[in-house]
């Protein structure tokens, strides 16, 4: 048999067998297992940081947590290779961090999730975005009541 030696949170060793000094306040001994006790764990005894923050590591790394901070507007993201975390803004060009959602027109999108060959964007209303389909062969676009419509005759009017 082996020689075991106490170290930091163990008692006994050569000979005797180990024990695990618990406090009692925040971890137990329950059969034979060191558990944490319930509500064991406190945001004191977490971290005690100043401002708003995530614990966690802001790289793929080993290592020891630490504060994850960010100011007013920013959202908690992952980078682009899906390696580091931290705060920032969302990058509404990259396809992925808008997601299968439609950007409204109101939020600088255009409210459309498809598109056909020739199809045209006008505003319908006011913060409307809408689409009118290609025509056909030799039809003109022209405006019907503030709208475009696609026809295929000229009224004779001036020009």
């Amino acid at each position: 048999m082996s020689t075991s030696v106490a170290g930091n949170g163990l008692s006994g060793g050569n000979g005797t067998p180990l024990s695990v000094n618990v406090d009692n306040t925040t971890t137990e001994i329950v059969s034979d297992n060191v558990v944490v006790k319930d509500k064991g764990i406190t945001n004191a005894k977490l971290r005690d940081s100043t401002g708003l923050s995530v614990i966690g590591r802001a790289s793929n790394s080993t290592g020891s947590p630490a504060d994850i901070t960010g100011t007013a507007n920013q959202v908690l993201r992952v980078d682009g290779a899906g390696t580091t975390l931290g705060f920032g803004s969302i990058d509404l060009s990259a396809s992925a961090t808008v997601g299968t959602s439609v950007l409204g027109a109101t939020n600088g999108g255009t409210g459309q999730s498809t598109y056909a060959t020739g199809d045209l964007l006008y505003a319908s209303a006011a913060n409307t975005l809408s689409k009118l389909a290609v025509g056909t062969a030799d039809q003109i676009l022209k405006v019907v009541s503030g709208v475009p419509t696609w026809s295929d005759t000229i009224d004779g009017g001036t020009y």
